[in-house]
């Protein structure tokens, strides 16, 4: 795998451990996407995640609140 490849890798991942490990913790799901977004710039990871279908996700889940 190229260095592209495992960075992408590794954000992803991490991203999952997280996010799963905050979804068990009954945390808010705008809460760990806000979270999960600010990591990814700090990390350097916002260039490998797109945003986009997980905004969808939230704009629909608001509709039906």
């Amino acid at each position: 795998m190229t260095y592209e490849g495992q960075r992408a890798y590794g954000c992803i991942q991490n991203g999952i451990l997280l996010g799963g490990g905050a979804v068990l913790l009954n945390l808010p799901l705008q809460e760990i996407i806000a979270t999960l977004r600010e990591l990814a710039t700090i990390t350097g990871c916002d260039d490998i995640v797109d945003w986009r279908p997980v905004d969808n996700l939230l704009y629909i889940i608001r509709l039906f609140s």
